[in-house]
């Protein structure tokens, strides 16, 4: 897996505790949201840490690594914008921010 993190981005999740929680929840049968945090969400679920520019991206075991996650600093409104696979995150399954941390 590919992690292109920009700096900004990074100096953003290191002011927030350098960590960023990437997760999803099954909804139903074969639905699931995406979920993003600054904070380990608890509930059991295990990450697996990647490193870069002085960060932990720290992805859920479960889920399927994707070729590519980009992540940047969106302006207005300030918050991250990561991408997996070239799709946003949180648009997939329509769910961002949430897990006590959010972004």
């Amino acid at each position: 897996m590919e992690l292109e993190i920009t700096q900004e981005s990074a100096d953003f999740i290191g002011e927030r505790g350098g960590r960023l929680y990437l997760w999803q929840e099954t909804v139903g049968k074969s639905w699931a949201t995406d979920h993003v945090a600054f904070v380990d969400p608890g509930r059991g679920i295990r990450f697996t840490a990647t490193w870069a520019a002085g960060v932990a991206v720290l992805l859920a075991d479960d889920l399927e690594l994707p070729r590519r996650v980009r992540i940047r600093l969106d302006h207005i409104p300030r918050r991250l914008h990561v991408e997996w696979d070239g799709a946003r995150w949180g648009q997939r399954g329509r769910a961002m921010g949430d897990g006590g941390g959010g972004c």
